[in-house]
């Protein structure tokens, strides 16, 4: 029997200079003290002393940091930030009749806010929709149903894995995808979908005790039940795709053409059957992720065969308030984690398998997986670059010489595997609870506990960006280096 086969080699890039110091604070540090030699010998005793001081100060805020990475420098600034925000009033969000604007329309918040939808059809005349961001970036958004890897064969278990991998580094050689996104979620089921399918189900001539069973199936598996779904979304920069300026049309007729192979290729990674979402699909599944009591509502209009039309305008919440550590929305209070640092050590393909899968603990839960394609022409001068570092880590970085020594390995064999054809990703990852207010702290240490099982070495609350971290969670291919607020 072979060995099953493991994961791992992630890395945080940085740069190092002296003490494990960054290489811009090493320069900071020559320059200070070039001065202070110049004021000792000009015998200005006083001024380098200060210099002296005010330098250790400012040093020692950037550079001493936490178990996430954060200097005191950057915990200072994220309450300065939200502080004025605070301040401004940027931190409340109304809309509808008792808007700051009264109006109809319920439109999105914070950095989502601008966003618009169109819907076109691709080269299979499938009808998809393509969101518009702020950041003139657009992303299509599809709808997956894995089927998980419960009596499932190694072999094909290890090939949906090699075919994941071969998707994201298709990616990175797709021009213009600057992002994909996996958002999972798990949420309660009403039970209104399970009894539509017993009424279809449901024969001429059927006898009344098979009627019987199956209505007492459906009304005793509809309490307690719960709902995964599943999404992944491409987001494209359309000023890579081309230099000139193209219509909607003619960017909508390009990605067209490119989500006949994203599809397939995703459906061989063990993605299940591919749909394109539609910008009715789309506005209704961002609507119940701030309203989650309309979930319920929604589902029982489908169960009466009434389809709801909502409109993109009205996919926002009517009132939402970004707290330090959580996010008030309609009828739901969220808090928002991100990973601060990557599995330690090898892995295995089911190493998120338990914070995915439905928690009885967590009724509403959100995992979103960002991953940033970098494009195969610069994959080989990133490994190259990194595994200088690495080395030169070693010998100026102090510290841990055996961290270093292991991230130096790490990097040759990313080096070697990158020269072999594989891709290079960053990635981040975002868990958003939903639950109610009374009980956000419980389902807070419910979720820690799913990330340590996860080996997902440390998650950090979103302090003081909890309305933002819930929006990049969405199934909306937002990107985190450029999204521009609209308002709040």
């Amino acid at each position: 029997m072979s060995d099953i086969p493991t994961y791992g080699n992630f890395r945080k890039p940085r740069t190092v200079g002296l003490w494990g110091m960054s290489m811009g604070l090493t320069l900071s540090v020559f320059v200070l003290s070039a001065l202070v030699v110049v004021l000792l010998l000009r015998q200005a005793w006083g001024a380098a002393l200060a210099v002296v001081v005010c330098g250790a100060v400012i040093v020692g805020a950037l550079n001493f940091t936490d178990v996430h990475g954060l200097s005191i420098a950057d915990r200072w600034m994220e309450k300065m930030m939200f502080g004025m925000a605070q301040w401004r009033g940027r931190t409340l969000y109304r809309s509808g009749p008792l808007g700051v604007i009264p109006s109809t329309a319920t439109p999105l918040p914070g950095i989502v806010a601008g966003s618009k939808v169109s819907e076109h059809v691709d080269s299979f005349d499938r009808v998809f929709a393509l969101v518009h961001h702020a950041d003139k970036s657009v992303a299509v958004v599809m709808n997956v149903t894995p089927p998980g890897i419960d009596l499932v064969d190694r072999d094909q278990i290890d090939a949906s894995v090699a075919q994941w991998g071969e998707w994201l580094a298709m990616l990175g050689n797709e021009i213009g995808v600057v992002q994909s996104t996996v958002v999972v979620e798990s949420s309660p089921d009403s039970g209104e979908a399970l009894a539509r399918h017993i009424q279809t189900m449901n024969a001429a001539g059927t006898s009344s005790v098979a009627r019987e069973v199956m209505n007492e199936v459906a009304a005793e598996y509809r309490v307690g039940a719960a709902q995964i779904r599943v999404w992944v979304t491409v987001t494209f920069q359309p000023s890579l795709m081309s230099s000139k300026k193209r219509t909607i049309e003619e960017l909508a007729r390009d990605i067209g053409g490119r989500l006949t192979g994203i599809t397939q290729q995703l459906k061989a990674a063990g993605a299940g059957a591919v749909h394109l979402m539609t910008a009715a699909q789309l506005a209704r599944a961002i609507r119940t992720a701030y309203d989650p009591a309309a979930l319920e509502l929604v589902e029982l209009a489908h169960s009466r065969g009434e389809q709801v039309e909502l409109a993109w305008e009205d996919a926002g919440p009517i009132a939402a308030e970004a707290l330090w550590d959580a996010y008030r929305h309609d009828s739901g209070v969220s808090r928002t984690w991100v990973v601060s640092q990557p599995p330690q050590g090898v892995i295995h393909e089911n190493v998120l398998e338990r914070l995915l899968h439905i928690s009885a603990d967590v009724e509403r839960k959100r995992v979103a997986i960002v991953y940033r394609p970098i494009s195969a022409a610069r994959t080989g001068d990133i490994a190259e670059r990194d595994q200088n570092r690495a080395n030169n880590a070693i010998t100026v970085g102090g510290g841990n010489k055996a961290r270093a020594i292991r991230e130096a390995r790490i990097a040759q064999r990313n080096a070697s595997e990158e020269a072999a054809g594989a891709g290079i990703e960053d990635f981040a990852i975002i868990i958003t609870a939903t639950t109610r207010e009374e009980k956000l702290e419980d389902v807070s240490s419910v979720v820690r506990a799913l990330a340590s099982s996860s080996k997902l070495a440390r998650i950090r609350v979103a302090y003081g960006a909890q309305d933002s971290a819930f929006a990049l969670g969405l199934p909306l291919g937002v990107r985190p280096s450029s999204s521009i607020v609209k308002g709040l």
